[in-house]
């Protein structure tokens, strides 16, 4: 009896699909939950004579997955995360299984690896600060390792020397400032991050000449002059971009340094310092890290600098609908799917951080669903019902 079939393939897929809303619906609130829709075809035999055939009912061809984005909240937590884009966050779990999420709630384990529900989360490495897109990825990592220092190598002075200054009478020595006309101080590193104070004496010598002398904790490490034209700006500088000195207490030895004067001037009127900079520093430890709307991953240490350590991974697929779905809310890549697709330029500028992408299920979409489902459900019970009244009054004849 064709009837009592059709009525339980009828049946079935109302069961479906309602075990697919239900899922939806249970998963409401789950960070990187995608909803599922049921796919049905109806279901005839394979005969191309039978013009007439009424057919047998109704099958589940399929279960499509929603990839649309769902609701961002802001949280404010910096391991949170969420992607603008369709891609996918990428983790990889101790069997070495890869594995795409949306969901970007992440945490740091006790060696400082990201992970998220369903592994490691993947990346670019850097190395000295410079992302490594080519190769693997790879287990991205905070590392608790010290900031190392970097001796000091350039020296840049800007300053404006009064052009009615006195030519000094006295010969040169730091202890007594009537043998100078002005001095400069400023801290420079040596390879293990030692500080050390650098002087800079400026002596005229005549209309637009000065002599210079250089000393590093009160010792001698070079003499130089500077010229200036006659309207005040820079002209030439000799002797101060060779310097050579040495360190104490282990470090690297001897240390060359250079200083720069671009920028100085010489007016009438007094003595100023425009600005003096150098690019040595101690070393720092780490005191925390960001990760920014490209994916770097950057750490702040205590010597004030900030070194990128790697790269958030992105996934795309050229057939998201090919995914397999696993649990945790990740997918599994398939022959259906394609490949992960993986580019850090084309990813750039889609991440949020102290933000999560919670489900893409509308429950009032859901809740009239179900309804329809239920109301598909007691129809099909219906016509079982009937089919089962005609088969008693059949047997009864």
């Amino acid at each position: 009896m064709g009837m009592g079939s059709i009525a339980n393939t009828g049946l079935k897929a109302a069961m479906t699909n309602m075990e697919a809303i239900s899922n939806n619906i249970a998963n409401v609130n789950t960070i990187g939950y995608k909803k599922s829709q049921v796919n049905f075809a109806d279901v005839y035999a394979n005969s191309f004579s039978n013009k007439q055939q009424v057919g047998f009912g109704v099958q589940t061809q399929s279960i499509s997955q929603d990839f649309s984005l769902g609701r961002i909240e802001t949280t404010g937590r910096g391991l949170d995360l969420c992607l603008s884009n369709d891609g996918f966050f990428v983790q990889k779990n101790s069997s070495g299984l890869t594995s795409y999420t949306r969901a970007g709630r992440m945490d740091l384990d006790k060696d400082g690896y990201f992970y998220g529900a369903s592994g490691r989360l993947q990346g670019y490495p850097a190395v000295d600060g410079a992302i490594v897109a080519s190769g693997a990825l790879t287990d991205l990592q905070v590392k608790d390792s010290t900031f190392p220092a970097k001796p000091t190598s350039n020296v840049a002075m800007a300053l404006n020397l009064d052009a009615k200054a006195d030519v000094p009478v006295t010969p040169f020595s730091e202890t007594d400032p009537t043998s100078y006309n002005h001095r400069m101080d400023t801290t420079v590193y040596d390879s293990l991050g030692k500080s050390y104070t650098m002087s800079v004496y400026y002596i005229k010598s005549s209309d637009n000449n000065w002599t210079t002398q250089m000393q590093l904790d009160n010792q001698p490490i070079g003499s130089g002059s500077v010229t200036f034209q006659s309207n005040g700006t820079l002209d030439t500088v000799s002797g101060m971009d060779a310097l050579s000195w040495t360190p104490t207490g282990g470090a690297t030895s001897p240390q060359n340094l250079a200083i720069s004067l671009t920028d100085s001037t010489q007016f009438t009127g007094e003595y100023k310092k425009y600005s003096s900079d150098q690019d040595g520093y101690y070393s720092g430890l780490p005191l925390g890290f960001n990760i920014d709307g490209d994916g770097l991953i950057n750490v702040t240490y205590s010597n004030g600098k900030s070194q990128v350590q790697g790269q958030v991974a992105v996934a795309q697929f050229r057939a998201p609908q090919g995914l397999s779905r696993a649990e945790n809310m990740s997918w599994l890549a398939t022959l259906d799917s394609g490949d992960a697709q993986l580019d850090p330029q084309s990813n750039l500028g889609v991440f949020g951080a102290g933000k999560v992408e919670y489900s893409n299920v509308d429950l009032t979409e859901e809740l009239v669903s179900l309804m329809g489902a239920q109301h598909d459900f007691q129809a099909n019970a219906q016509v079982a019902q009937t089919y089962n009244q005609v088969l008693q009054t059949i047997e009864n004849i």
